[in-house]
């Protein structure tokens, strides 16, 4: 099932100062999940047609800037989700999109995790772990792959 993202100046809720927040709408299944932008506009300002800021909106140029930058990131996500065939939910795909993964080697993050058991002084499973690199190193013959290339095959 497709996933759609709208922008929408969220009118159910009114701030203190009579401004509205501006949100991403997230429907799959029919299922809805907003997100945030942080922003808040007046509703005069808010073309609600196009789903976009008015000619006459203050700063209208970086609210148009967040909105499609956000709305990239989300897209990306689902284009990676759609790419290696796996089921995501709007809450998985919201934790995803905002968490920033930095790719590292089954190898790095062995020789990490070995190294910070080591100085937690747990050594029985340091060398657990260090078994662990050897035998994945004579199996695979080098651990410069990473996890998501892991698979029961």
């Amino acid at each position: 099932m497709n996933t759609t993202l709208t922008t929408v100046l969220y009118t159910s809720k009114t701030l203190s100062d009579g401004t509205h927040p501006l949100m991403l709408r997230l429907t799959k299944n029919r299922r809805i999940k907003y997100i945030s932008l942080h922003i808040s506009l007046d509703a005069k300002f808010w073309d609600f047609d196009k789903s976009r800021p008015k000619r006459n909106c203050p700063d209208k140029e970086r609210i148009n800037t967040l909105i499609e930058t956000k709305t990239k990131e989300l897209q990306e996500q689902i284009l990676d989700f759609k790419t290696i065939d796996k089921e995501y939910t709007l809450n998985t795909l919201v934790e995803k999109a905002s968490r920033k993964v930095v790719r590292r080697t089954v190898g790095d993050y062995l020789n990490d995790y070995i190294d910070r058991l080591l100085a937690e002084k747990r050594v029985g499973n340091a060398k657990t772990f260090q078994e662990l690199r050897t035998s994945l190193t004579k199996f695979c013959r080098s651990l410069d792959f990473y996890f998501i290339d892991i698979d029961t095959e």
